[in-house]
């Protein structure tokens, strides 16, 4: 066994192990696998359960937290979530071709059934900030791992995969929703060393971005960009800052990047982008033909079918996490799906703005999970996303941060009123003695 292969199996033994002793620790073990893939980092030939054994051994372990388990359903993030099951479950009971159907749900629910512990073992703020850092410390590690390799290159497509991730533009999209996590989570560390890795992570990720010479992915940046810069205390120099970090790499990259983007103009006169129209046009179609549950979660019978739409013998997805909802698990499916993100970025930035007045760190909480998932939200439209993990960890952090975020707004309250105290309690006794 190599000697990568044989540190990864040590690493996961050690977190499987400790998941029984402290279940949270397996949790982190579960989304640090998910999201960094390291199985692909330590070039494992074999295929190896890492992610299965977290998942079961994080499962039984948590059986002692069942009288938490309310919380989900307390929750309206986590209880929208829950309920988008329905319609995607019957969704494959209904299928064109059930076979098609089960393989992609029962993983899709599998990854599901263990994001829903992230409420239930996630009870402090500081169990949400370790969660957030590993995530953020995952994907930038990536996209500082691509974006730096690109730049020591002189510029370098990035036009392939990584893991789970099939292509460019998943590979873009999670190394832009990397970026704001990156620069939000410096907030919610003491070490200038980590808020300085967080940083480069950062930077080098928007290289990463621009290197997939991803449309959707250049869409969602400037995206995440406008919502950083808004944010900001210091708009002007936020603005200077992540315009020259993207600048470096659209000059190394000028004459295939400028020549992709500008396919934007015209978007007929290019096939692939013309394609998504027409995929755009036929998931309509198909869900007019299955209105209430589809033809069937997980994309295979969409692409099964999705020729005689077309006139030809296309078989894509439809590029439209959206419209793949849509026509895949029906109606109520792409209701609950797309009420469940959009509302949940529309909370997350009322909540920065409340968290916000009391000037204490937590507010990047809500700001980094709402600049990343509103990127999310932005490349979707371009790709079938639909079973993507990354955001439902997310939205399940957001979860979460509904619970935290009343307690604390209350403490920051009880602070501020026992450094007013002092004062008011002088003045009053000036005015007694006056």
């Amino acid at each position: 066994m190599p000697l990568r292969e044989a540190l990864l199996v040590f690493v996961v033994g050690v977190l499987c192990v400790g998941a029984f002793v402290r279940p949270r620790l397996g949790l982190y073990g579960y989304v640090w696998f998910a999201v960094l893939r390291p199985d692909v980092l330590a070039w494992c030939e074999n295929d190896h359960p890492f992610s299965l054994a977290l998942a079961v051994c994080t499962a039984i372990a948590s059986v002692r937290y069942y009288g938490r388990a309310k919380v989900l359903f307390s929750n309206p993030i986590s209880l929208t979530l829950i309920g988008l099951q329905l319609p995607i479950g019957l969704s494959v009971l209904a299928a064109v071709d059930v076979n098609l159907a089960a393989p992609n749900y029962w993983a899709y629910i599998r990854m599901l059934l263990v994001l829903l512990l992230i409420p239930v073992l996630i009870e402090t703020e500081r169990d949400l900030r370790n969660l957030l850092l590993v995530i953020a410390g995952s994907v930038g590690f990536l996209g500082a791992k691509f974006g730096i390799s690109g730049i020591l290159h002189g510029g370098v497509v990035w036009d392939q995969g990584y893991g789970t991730w099939l292509d460019n533009n998943q590979l873009g999209l999670a190394f832009v929703m990397a970026i704001p996590l990156c620069w939000y989570c410096r907030a919610l560390v003491d070490s200038p060393w980590a808020r300085r890795a967080l940083l480069i992570a950062a930077f080098a990720s928007v290289a990463a971005v621009i290197m997939t010479n991803s449309r959707g992915s250049s869409i969602s940046l400037g995206i995440a960009f406008l919502l950083m810069a808004w944010r900001s205390d210091r708009k002007l120099l936020t603005v200077c800052v992540l315009v020259l970090a993207a600048g470096g790499a659209i000059y190394m990259m000028r004459d295939t990047y400028v020549k992709r983007m500008t396919t934007l103009k015209d978007v007929r006169a290019d096939e692939s982008a013309g394609s998504r129209l027409d995929q755009a046009a036929a998931a309509f179609a198909m869900w007019k033909d299955h209105p209430l549950l589809g033809v069937g979660f997980g994309r295979k019978n969409y692409s099964r079918l999705v020729g005689k739409y077309l006139g030809n013998a296309d078989q894509h997805v439809a590029h439209n996490s959206y419209l793949q909802m849509l026509a895949d698990s029906g109606m109520f499916a792409f209701l609950l799906y797309t009420g469940l993100l959009l509302g949940t970025i529309g909370w997350l930035g009322a909540s920065y703005r409340r968290i916000k007045w009391y000037d204490t760190e937590w507010s990047a909480v809500p700001a980094g999970l709402q600049c990343s998932l509103a990127a999310f939200a932005v490349g979707s439209s371009f790709y079938s996303f639909g079973e993507y993990d990354l955001p439902y960890i997310l939205l399940m952090c957001a979860a979460v941060w509904w619970t935290l975020e009343r307690s604390v707004t209350g403490a920051e309250a009880e602070r501020e009123e026992s450094e007013l105290a002092p004062s008011w309690e002088h003045a009053t006794a000036r005015e007694i003695r006056n």
